[in-house]
């Protein structure tokens, strides 16, 4: 799969805008009043759909959002994209001639860099391979969470890895459930193996996790460092990281998506065994 971005919008006379950042990563746009389709090239099944709400209006709409949709600009959404992409390379390129900073006590940063600790038998290949399976149809053997189902969605890709139950990480505990809590007890003592690492490409494997926070508690767009939002790692290509999440459900669309459309901050969380 390439990293390749394809954005459409069906109408007989239309105007184009094209976008290049480094590393190739291009962003190509077809603006009409009705709708955009978002599609990741090589491969068709693979496909975001957003539909315009009215001829006057750029505001995004993204199917199944319901009442969690963005109310982000079709202009702001392609800046904000370009922008974390073109940040995303120029960490890369930074990382590159710098050596590893270890800091085991700032937890709060995203540029924490720590070893993860081993979790024996743990497969992200399987992981993100159970990701593949249920990001757009969710598996009926668990319980659904309508509209908040991310973090459930992704235990349940940690747990088909291998990934051990621990004391508050189980079906369907605070931690199992629910993103802030889940993110609080992978920094806790003896909670789940996992760490906090810098968020570049050579750090992150399949089947590790992203955190998104967004919102602060009365839900107003300010991080606050309870997250919002977690996502699976389910694809790496061209240098390029693609997660894979529910509520909505998406299957691979590059990290920078949701931080393009709802701000914020993200980390991630490695596994190693």
């Amino acid at each position: 799969m390439g990293d390749n971005i394809k954005l459409e919008i069906p109408k007989t006379a239309s105007v184009k805008q094209s976008f290049q950042s480094t590393n190739t990563s291009n962003l190509s746009v077809s603006q009409s009043s009705k709708k955009l389709n978002v599609t990741q090239l090589n491969n068709s099944s693979k496909q975001l759909n957003v539909t315009q709400l009215n001829n006057s209006s750029s505001t995004l709409q993204y199917e199944n959002d319901e009442e969690y949709s963005s109310d982000v600009k079709l202009d702001e959404f392609l800046k904000n994209y370009k922008q974390e992409v073109k940040n995303d390379d120029k960490e890369e390129v930074k990382s590159e001639n710098k050596p590893v900073n270890m800091n085991f006590n700032a937890v709060n940063s995203n540029q924490l860099t720590v070893i993860a600790t081993s979790v024996k038998g743990y497969s992200g290949y399987a992981a993100m391979k159970y990701a593949e399976k249920y990001a757009l149809k969710p598996n009926k053997n668990y319980k659904l969470y309508k509209d908040k189902d991310c973090t459930n969605f992704v235990s349940q890709a940690l747990r088909a890895g291998r990934m051990p139950y621990f004391k508050e990480w189980k079906p369907y505990t605070d931690a199992w459930v629910n993103a802030g809590a889940f993110r609080s007890y992978i920094l806790k003592a003896g909670g789940i193996k996992m760490k906090t690492v810098s968020d570049k490409y050579s750090n992150v494997g399949l089947g590790d996790v992203y955190h998104y926070d967004y919102h602060n508690k009365i839900g107003l767009r300010r991080a606050d460092g309870w997250m919002d939002h977690t996502a699976i790692v389910t694809s790496r290509a061209n240098s390029k990281l693609y997660v894979s999440y529910h509520s909505t459900n998406r299957l691979n669309v590059p990290r920078e998506y949701v931080t393009s459309k709802e701000g914020g901050k993200r980390y991630v969380s490695s596994i190693r065994n």
